[in-house]
This record gives C-alpha cells, structure tokens and sequence, in this order.
C-alpha cells in the first residue's frame, strides 16, 4: 500500500461517499430556475392582457363584430344614398336582395343597424355598437365605400380613473374602425 492512496478530503459535515454540489452545479440550477421564471410570468402578462381584452369586448359589442357585420352588408347590397363629395354623417341606406333596405346610422352614442320595412310595418332594429362617438361615411370614387365609425374603448391598462368623486370608471381611449369596401354598382353610380 502506497503512503497517501487512501486518503481523501472530506468536507465538515458530509460522511463517507457524500459530496455536496458545485458551484457550477449551483448556477445551472439558478438558470433554469429563472428562465422557468421568466417563462411563467410571460404566460401570467399575455393571460391578464387577453383577460383585460376579453372584458372590454363584453362591455362593448365587438368593434368587431361591427365592422365584420357592416362589411358583409356592403358587400351584398347596392348603396341607395345619394352621391356627395366629402363625409357625411346621415344614414347609410343599402339595398339587399335578403333582407331589403338596410340603414346604419349613429344616435346619440349608440351604433344602430335598422332593417326598414317597405310596407309600412315596424323597422327591425339592432344596436350593434355602443359608446360611438362618430359614424361618417363617403364614396370617394364610383363603385368603392369608405366608413369610419370612432368609438371609446378600454385601454386594456386596468387603470382607473378617479375623476369624479365616488365613481370609479376604467380608463378608456377612442379608437377609429374603418371599412373600405368595393361595392356593387346600384343606382346613381
């Protein structure tokens, strides 16, 4: 047996055959453990985002929704309103083989799409929009409709402004949705 072949350095407080880890042991597992971290609170951040989305939808009826709903009607109708230059803010009356004319128009700050009735019955009406600020539309070259309907939405932030006393509202920006639509050619094109 060789002087020193049986020797080994053991550290204070571990027995026999027990090592302790190293520090580049230490540090994999502090990487791993941050990068699953920082993982975790990006799918928390993207979560509250779409939560916060979710909730500003409910409160509205999808902006949309709205432009989808009002591009389909564009889209299978002839324009009855009379051509202008220039914006205007009157209804828009279209005219469909399915559901007969059609008018979208802005009241107060409600966004409404009236199915008229011809025969003198009651006009179906749907509110399609709420908290509309402005409802505009114009042709500006034959065959082609540009509307664009600017409404107040959540920001999506969660803050809430305390600007009168005792309520407590969200905090909410205008935003503009605008279509721009070929349309088929009807009469006065």
């Amino acid at each position: 047996m060789a002087l020193g072949s049986d020797l080994q350095v053991r550290r204070p407080g571990c027995s026999a055959g027990e090592r302790g880890y190293g520090l580049v042991e230490l540090l994999v597992a502090v990487g791993l453990l941050l990068l699953g971290m920082a993982l975790a609170s990006t799918l928390f951040l993207r979560s509250q985002i779409a939560s916060s989305r979710s909730i500003a939808e409910f409160r509205n009826p999808q902006p949309r929704y709205a432009s989808a709903r009002l591009r389909r009607d564009l889209e299978s109708s002839l324009l009855e309103s009379s051509w202008l230059p220039g914006w205007r803010s009157e209804p828009l009356i279209l005219r469909t083989s399915s559901e007969g004319r059609i008018a979208w128009r802005a009241e107060g700050t409600t966004l409404l799409r009236e199915q008229l009735n011809d025969d003198g019955g009651e006009s179906v009406v749907q509110v399609v929009l709420r908290e509309v600020e402005s409802f505009s539309w114009r042709r500006p070259v034959p065959g082609l409709v540009d509307v664009e309907i600017r409404f107040r939405a959540l920001d999506g932030s969660g803050e809430v402004l305390l600007d009168v006393p005792g309520s407590r509202r969200a905090k909410s920006v205008v935003r503009t949705e605008s279509v721009r639509v070929a349309s088929r050619r009807g009469p006065g094109w």
